[in-house]
């Protein structure tokens, strides 16, 4: 969700999602090495909720307890386990997806090209 190159490339995807990681919406990210050397270069808002749009309002909920940048807001997983949109899921009765039968690795078929020659 969050493929960052570096550091400051990871934090930036999150802030882009999540917002910024300050001190109003996480009391203590002051206290953290390093937190007073970070200058973002732009403030996003919190966009989880537009971005994920199309998916149930219960899963959302979810899914935003699971990403707030403050841990001790975070849902734990015992409560998600518990929520009522996963209470009413039955792995069972679930479909598997259909995922391609062949499928060619870019990287694999690179090296193959490369032994061939």
């Amino acid at each position: 969700m969050f493929p960052g190159k570096e550091d400051l490339n990871q934090l930036d995807l999150i802030s882009r999602v999540c917002g910024p990681a300050t001190p109003d919406v996480w009391a203590s990210v002051v206290s953290l090495p390093h937190f007073k050397t970070l200058n973002p270069t732009q403030i996003y808002r919190r966009r989880l909720m537009d971005i994920f749009y199309f998916i149930s309002p219960l899963a959302l909920e979810i899914l935003d307890e699971m990403l707030m940048l403050d841990p001790d807001k975070r849902i734990t997983v015992e409560d998600a386990l518990n929520s009522s949109w996963l209470k009413n899921i039955n792995p069972e009765r679930i479909t598997p997806p259909e995922l391609p039968k062949h499928m060619i690795c870019h990287e694999l078929l690179s090296r193959k090209l490369k032994k061939l020659g």
